[in-house]
């Protein structure tokens, strides 16, 4: 019963706790890394047109990794206001 009082209190506000940072973060990260990846897609090609596996896996690693290091203290702010809000709600349980 604790546990179903918990969630109708707090579950609402809880989800949308830190939209706005995930938002201001995985914006620009797209923005960023789907372009890069078709680029680099188009890059990695054989003269056939086809890209392979490591080729896929070698766009999608370095798109990543810019975009990335790019929002990594987004990434790290949004976490924060997640897990404040979150730690609040479930002092009390065990």
């Amino acid at each position: 019963m604790k546990l179903c009082k918990l969630f109708s209190k707090y579950f609402p506000c809880a989800v949308f706790q830190g939209a706005r940072a995930c938002f201001l973060r995985d914006i620009p990260f797209s923005g960023i890394y789907f372009p890069t990846y078709a680029h680099l897609k188009e890059y990695f090609e054989d003269e056939t047109g086809q890209t392979g596996a490591g080729g896929l896996f070698a766009a999608a690693m370095i798109a990543g990794k810019k975009s990335g290091f790019c929002y990594f203290p987004l990434t790290r702010q949004a976490v924060r206001l997640c897990f404040r809000h979150t730690r609040k709600c479930f002092a009390g349980m065990r």
